[in-house]
């Protein structure tokens, strides 16, 4: 087979994305592969086979060819990324560590070091992804593409660890060489924002995050106000200048959009935000569904801003303040050692308190409102300092005070507003005032960020739940001749507390797909959406393009529904999202068991400890009330994998089509994409 051949194959198969189009792909090289016998054709297939998802498969090629004495060395890293990918990591850092030990003169090369670091840095070694980094910078050649990928890597590894002031100097050096390099600008853009927002830049080992200390911005000499206004201004002109070379990446014009609207060139942020929303929607990516409300949040505020209003929205008003503690802004030695940084904003459905910790022993956070518990919130996620996020939506947000403060607590400290006070004054001219009485008197917010009902209601609104899954369950019965059964929350309920959890205003489901490729998982859920809707069920998919959930006028309407995942089995793993690859079998899920929950029948796996236990970890018997999911816990393979199985912006409009048409019938529901809902006038749908 030819390299031209070969790669027609391959552009064939990407552009049809079809399971059946990858199969016979894979049987083509593999065929290549056996005859040859060489670590080239096992690499090639390991391509293919990962490309399918097969990744069990893609890694026996990979070992193939890496017992060969001719396999390349980037051809190793490869197998080093996929038991990165796959979670095992204790493997690659053992076949890293093989490699280094090698001959010097085998890994002299500046491409090698790059390819090494990248791997360390995906497995979570970021000292050894900072030393393979620089080795390799020392070795290559000023100007070449090595010295500039070996750079910007290394600059977003410092990034990522907070140390913004030296990736600042790695980006000057970067476009000293490249000033056409139009990643690197917009790379310099984000770590001066990140200098403005947080006051300063951390510096220490890059092992852990307890040994960071933040430098605030001035603390040379400099006033420390004028020093992050000039962060502002270097973030603004760096995007300025990689949008002019690279204008057709509409993600960067959004984050243009919000750079002029903080120094206040309103016009311009309108021309921005307009570009950034054009762009989003002339995508046929899943990705179109997620962006097109954030954009039009931000593209209307802007128009509200320059008092140009064009529609009504409350949340253009909010506002936040720093409250100045009189310790941070001189930079005193109180705020180089915070317990950690919190900030909060307006989105288009929320308003969104982020933050991060500095210690890993820091594992709860208070959020306050001037004297009253919000919630607590557990930190989390796979970052270099653990998250800290509390939504609180629309509807809590209207019963918010009209001048309150926030504040983050732990056991060891505050967290600083932005780095430089003692918290955030939030003003919400809007606002009621009635949620720290809500609160006082017994009621509480939860991980949704909203406010629970009281119980006799959320009780009533529950059963709803409940009579609708068993309508949905009934269809899947009868028609579908495949069992509807628990998951997530509900299962965990069910299965621990014989009853919904309270509080959980959600129905998770599942069922077992035929197929084990996701592309076909995927067009199996479209034929079974068809389906519900002729049936008269109300078919919706979420921002990200995820399949589905189910809803019925007769039953609460949109409001009420059940969420349904289909769930295959591939490589060894049960796979759902919207994150979940589980080492399980069939057999721990199918034939499926019956629990009663309020007098309804409700199906379950048959080993419903596999799950539980695979999700929620071993203590998953002991309610959590702070737990939440972080995606950055779930490797990007799991992601790429899953969100194969993610509906299009083309493949909704081509259901819709068929559904007004030949697909037609009396009586029938409706299918709705809930990000391609324009989001004004406000509406329940496009905020849901």
């Amino acid at each position: 087979m030819t390299g031209r051949v070969k790669s027609a194959l391959y552009a064939r198969a990407a552009r049809l994305d079809a399971p059946w189009v990858w199969a016979l792909v894979a049987a083509a090289v593999g065929l290549v592969a056996r005859a040859q016998g060489t670590a080239r054709w096992e690499v090639r297939l390991g391509y293919v086979q990962q490309r399918r998802g097969r990744l069990d498969l893609a890694r026996a090629a990979y070992e193939r060819a890496a017992a060969h004495p001719e396999c390349l060395l980037a051809w190793r890293l490869r197998l080093i990324d996929l038991y990165e990918a796959q979670g095992e990591l204790r493997r690659a850092d053992q076949l890293i560590a093989e490699l280094a030990s090698r001959a010097p003169e085998q890994h002299a090369g500046a491409e090698v070091w790059e390819q090494l670091g990248a791997v360390r840095h995906r497995t979570g070694d970021r000292p050894g992804a900072d030393t393979a980094y620089r080795a390799a910078l020392a070795r290559a050649e000023p100007g070449t593409s090595v010295s500039s990928g070996a750079r910007l890597r290394l600059a977003r590894l410092l990034d990522e660890v907070g140390h913004w002031a030296q990736a600042r100097e790695l980006l000057d050096e970067e476009i000293a060489e490249q000033p056409d390099h139009a990643e690197a600008w917009r790379l310099l853009a984000t770590v001066a924002h990140h200098q403005w927002q947080w006051g300063g830049s951390f510096e220490g080992a890059l092992a852990a995050p307890d040994e960071a200390v933040l430098r605030p911005l001035g603390s040379a000499g400099a006033d420390p106000v004028t020093a992050r206004a000039r962060a502002h201004v270097v973030a603004c002109g760096a995007l300025e200048e990689a949008v002019r070379l690279a204008p057709d990446q509409h993600p960067w014009w959004s984050s243009l959009g919000d750079l002029r609207r903080e120094a206040g060139y309103r016009a311009g942020a309108i021309e921005a935000e307009q570009r950034g929303l054009d762009g989003a929607l002339a995508q046929d990516r899943p990705s179109a569904f997620r962006l097109r409300h954030p954009r039009e949040f931000k593209l209307e505020r802007a128009y509200h801003e320059a008092g140009l209003p064009r529609v009504e929205d409350p949340l253009f008003d909010v506002g936040f303040e720093v409250v100045e503690d009189g310790t941070a802004a001189t930079g005193a030695a109180r705020s180089e050692r915070p317990v950690g940084l919190f900030t909060a904003r307006a989105t288009f459905y929320a308003v969104r308190v982020e933050g991060f910790a500095l210690s890993r022993d820091v594992d709860v956070v208070e959020v306050l409102l001037d004297d009253v518990v919000l919630r607590q919130v557990n930190v989390g996620g796979e970052g270099f300092f653990p998250e800290v996020v509390l939504v609180l939506r629309r509807a809590t947000v209207d019963l918010l005070p009209p001048d309150a403060e926030l504040r983050l607590r732990t056991e060891r400290g505050p967290l600083l507003a932005e780095g430089r006070g003692e918290a955030l004054r939030v003003r919400v001219p809007h606002g009621s005032g009635e949620l720290p009485g809500i609160l006082q008197r017994g009621g509480s917010l939860d991980k949704k960020g909203h406010v629970r009902p009281a119980e006799s209601e959320a009780h009533a609104h529950q059963d709803a739940y409940v009579a609708l899954y068993a309508k949905v369950r009934d269809f899947f019965d009868e028609h579908v001749g495949t069992p509807l059964f628990a998951l997530y929350g509900t299962l965990l309920g069910a299965y621990r507390d014989g009853d919904l959890i309270p509080g959980d205003d959600d129905f998770d489901a599942t069922y077992v797909s035929e197929h084990d490729d996701p592309v076909a998982v995927k067009h199996e859920a479209t034929e079974l959406m068809v389906a519900l809707v002729q049936a008269g069920f109300t078919v919706l998919f979420n921002r990200r393009g995820r399949l589905f959930r189910v809803a019925h006028d007769a039953i609460g309407g949109p409001d009420v529904h059940v969420d349904v995942a289909p769930m295959w089995f591939m490589d060894g793993r049960a796979w759902v999202h919207p994150q979940l690859a589980l080492p399980a079998t069939r057999e721990d899920f199918l034939p499926v068991r019956d629990l009663t929950v309020r007098g309804t029948t409700v199906h379950v796996p048959q080993r419903p400890e596999v799950f539980l236990e695979g999700n929620y970890g071993s203590s998953w018997q002991h309610p959590d009330p702070g737990f939440v999911y972080y995606r950055s816990a779930v490797d990007r393979q799991t992601h790429r994998t899953l969100n194969r199985a993610l509906l299009r912006p083309s493949e909704y409009r081509a259901l819709q089509e068929r559904l007004a048409g030949p697909d037609a019938r009396p009586g029938m529901g409706r299918l709705v994409a809930i990000g391609f809902h324009p989001l004004y006038p406000l509406n329940e749908v496009a905020l849901s």
